[in-house]
């Protein structure tokens, strides 16, 4: 027996819709996400998603509380454990190279390879190959980046279903953060 399933946002109005035999939210999903189905703000509230194949999902605003992501996480896992060098661009176009220490709180959004940080070492600071002695954050221009000193945001995020929100941010590689837009 074919079963349609409607993705709708929160207010109701269907996103996108998929009918085929013994479907499910995630078939529905995953067929969605092929299809390059704009589901900003969709309700997914308790949506079974172990092991959804969502790479390149724009699901920011999706409400995913209560959904089972088991299975979907370790599908985007882009960070090492222990002590890590990042990049991390800064206003101006500086560019700044962060250690990570070991112990710090790391993630990336399901996704991205925009990753987030609980806190950080301060390296060097890059003006083109000309170092600096500090530069200012893009977002947060309170936040001072100087060498040799250890940044910390107002508190860490380690949600992996949201791409921008608190703790230190950057990238594996420096040409990432040389090319990253806002």
């Amino acid at each position: 027996m074919k079963t349609k399933i409607q993705i709708k946002s929160y207010f109701g109005s269907v996103l996108f819709e998929f009918e085929k035999e013994n479907n499910s939210i995630k078939d529905t999903l995953e067929e969605a996400v092929k299809n390059k189905a704009y589901l900003q703000g969709a309700y997914l509230q308790g949506a079974y998603l172990r092991g959804a194949y969502l790479r390149g999902a724009y699901l920011q605003g999706a409400y995913l509380q209560g959904a089972d992501l088991q299975g979907v996480y370790n599908q985007y896992i882009i960070l090492p454990e222990g002590e890590l060098i990042i990049w991390k661009k800064l206003k101006d176009s500086l560019i700044a190279k962060l250690q990570i220490p070991a112990k710090a709180k790391r993630v990336n959004a399901i996704g991205s390879r925009k990753c987030r940080f609980e806190y950080a070492k301060v390296i060097a600071i890059y003006n083109g190959k000309k170092r600096v002695k500090e530069g200012v954050g893009l977002y947060k221009e309170n936040i001072i980046y100087r060498e040799g000193e250890i940044i910390r945001p107002d508190s860490f995020d380690n949600s992996p279903l949201i791409e921008c929100s608190h703790g230190i941010h950057g990238f594996i590689t420096r040409q990432e953060a040389v090319e990253f837009q806002m």
